[in-house]
């Protein structure tokens, strides 16, 4: 605590009791004014029993009087205590006071009157020095001890006092350093850390800061870079087959393994031998070669690659697309009457060997006639129009596509009648008896009036 001067004519002096509280971590300073103490600077003069108002305040806008009694005796003071009156001020980052002078404010009013020299002068301020807050934050050190495939060992330091530092590789975020009794570098002082989970033939930049514990401030951060080493070729594994078609061949690689000392995947690469182009296949280790030609012998290779571009030995499998798929022909049709005709397929490649034809027809299922390209059909309707479609399975099991007809049956000839069954009329071929042979008659003949005409019906 400490006592200001704001008032004095030469009888009295006023002075009011301070403190200013400096806050490191929060960066405030706290100013309050506690109470008021009135005295007789001349022995002559005094206040006894005097009704007066006293104040403090910090601020115009924070302070406040109160109605005391007054007893200053000749030569003497009097000290009040009054109602507390705060202000806290921010400082800046550079730790000094964003109000700078503050001022104490002091209020006092006998009010005795007369020619009596009294302690009446009303508000009176006087300035005070608000003092800056230390900032700083110290400074870090950081150097590379030793360096594997995959981790980075490196010697720590701080100038100033901490229980919390960070680290942050590679630029990204910040991690604290855990357990921070672990953070032996208390006042210049050192620790080993090791930074782990890097890939070899990578460079990586460590980072580190430290926290000074008496003001929480964050000081000047250190950093250190260095290129863990690159491990050796990934060995060479095997490639066979999974599939083939006409124009593809599906193929898998296993068996590859990398060089150790943290190698992870790169890509595999895959290459007909033909035409000596290899193609990046990124971490699948499976291919189809397609745009192939049918039936023809290819060479098929595969190698892996590091995440550094290191490659193996290759890999080679040889293998032979199939056939080429069944093509469709075309339908021709023959022995056309009103209730049969018969279809036949021509103009189809089966480089595989046919397995069998099958037959649709209106829609219906589909019948096999095995390898008979032809199939007739009877008991059809007269004046009915009919699809036919053929399919052709070779011996790999594939379909042609679907080929068709359509064909409609001519209109049954005449010779017939019709005889009343159940209450309908039905209508029945005549039939005739030559030469041990039955043959239907096609036309009916009617007498009317004297003359025979032919029944249309």
């Amino acid at each position: 605590m400490a006592w200001k001067e704001v008032w004095n004519n030469s009888y009295y002096k006023i002075e009011v009791e301070y403190t200013m509280t400096k806050n490191v971590i929060a960066n405030t300073t706290t100013f309050t004014a506690k109470q008021i103490r009135i005295t007789s600077v001349n022995s002559y003069y005094s206040c006894n029993n005097a009704a007066g108002t006293v104040g403090i305040g910090v601020r115009s806008d924070i302070r406040g009087t109160q109605t005391k009694a007054i007893n200053v005796g000749g030569g003497r003071s009097q000290t009040i205590d009054l109602y507390d009156k705060t202000w806290t001020i921010g400082h800046n980052g550079s730790g000094a006071p964003n109000n700078n002078p503050v001022y104490v404010h002091g209020y006092c009013d006998v009010g005795l009157g007369g020619s009596y020299h009294t302690p009446a002068g009303g508000w009176k301020t006087a300035a005070i020095s608000v003092p800056s807050i230390d900032r700083s934050g110290g400074s870090a050190g950081i150097y590379v001890s030793s360096v594997s495939q995959n981790a980075i060992t490196c010697v720590i330091s701080s100038n100033v006092k901490t229980t919390l530092g960070r680290y942050r590789i590679d630029g990204g975020g910040w991690t604290n350093f855990t357990p921070s009794s672990a953070l032996a570098v208390t006042d210049g002082g050192s620790m080993s850390k090791t930074f782990s989970g890097f890939s070899p033939s990578t460079y990586h930049t460590i980072e580190v800061q430290f926290r000074r514990d008496y003001n929480e401030v964050w000081g000047s951060s250190a950093s250190t870079g260095a290129t863990t080493p690159k491990p050796p070729a990934p060995s060479a594994g095997s490639i066979w087959v999974t599939g083939n078609t006409t124009n593809s061949i599906s193929v898998q690689v296993g068996g590859f393994s990398f060089g150790g000392y943290g190698a992870t995947w790169g890509a595999y690469f895959f290459k007909r031998s033909i035409d000596g182009s290899w193609t990046n296949n990124g971490s699948g280790s499976t291919r189809t070669f397609t745009g192939l030609s049918p039936g023809t012998s290819y060479t098929l290779q595969a190698l892996l690659q590091d995440n550094y571009g290191t490659n193996s030995g290759v890999a080679s499998v040889t293998a032979t697309t199939l056939p080429a798929t069944p093509v469709a022909g075309s339908l021709s049709y023959s022995g056309l009457l009103f209730d049969r005709f018969t279809v036949s397929a021509y103009g189809y490649n089966i480089a595989a060997g046919i397995s069998r034809f099958e037959w649709q027809i209106n829609g219906g299922s589909w019948v096999s006639s095995g390898t008979t390209a032809s199939k007739a059909y009877t008991g059809l309707n007269e004046k009915t129009r009919y699809t036919v479609n053929c399919r052709i399975l070779d011996k790999l099991g594939r379909y042609s596509g679907v080929f068709g007809v359509t064909i409609t049956t001519p209109a049954e000839p005449a010779g017939h009648i019709f005889l009343k069954v159940n209450g309908r009329y039905q209508r029945y071929n005549i039939y005739k008896k030559v030469n041990g042979r039955y043959i239907r008659a096609t036309d009916i003949f009617c007498r009317t009036n004297g003359t025979y005409k032919r029944d249309a019906g």
